[in-house]
């Protein structure tokens, strides 16, 4: 690739991912439980302790979700685009979830109420708990800690 052609791309990553910071930072406060774990996906994935905290419940091991190694600059834009187009859906109150492992839960209203609300993101085999801290909307981190702790288990890591 000439030598051109890899300073644009590398403009646009930069610019692409600029943008999508400035979007995040303005819609943090008062944001609805879909732009929050969305917001939170994107922080997941660009490894932003600063914004995983914000947007997340107080949790001590937090840090398991943004060690480790980054993702290159030039798949960024791609899984940001692909966070972008997602479908966000929220779970009912009796909607049952068929857990990895074969475990189902219905959800009650222990799991959903006007303080909790489980989302579906895509299709991702785990709902999203996202709950209100201090008046605001955040996702609990505690599932993907829990698959992120296993997998590593399994990886000998």
């Amino acid at each position: 690739m000439p030598r051109h052609s890899l300073i644009v791309t590398a403009i646009a990553v930069i610019s692409f991912a600029a943008s999508a910071v400035r979007a995040q930072d303005s819609e943090v406060a008062g944001a609805e439980p879909e732009v929050v774990v969305k917001q939170f996906l994107i922080a997941m994935i660009k490894g932003d302790k600063e914004a995983l905290s914000q947007l997340a419940l107080p949790n001590p091991e937090l840090k398991v979700l943004y060690e480790g190694p980054p993702v290159p600059a030039v798949a960024l834009p791609i899984f940001l685009k692909q966070i972008e187009k997602e479908a966000v859906t929220r779970f009912k109150v009796g909607d049952e979830i068929k857990l990895p492992g074969g475990q189902t839960i219905v959800l009650s209203e222990r799991h959903i109420n006007e303080n909790r609300v489980q989302l579906n993101v895509g299709n991702q085999p785990i709902p999203f708990p996202v709950a209100k801290h201090e008046g605001q909307w955040r996702v609990d981190a505690r599932p993907l800690i829990m698959a992120r702790k296993a997998a590593a288990k399994m990886l000998g890591k």
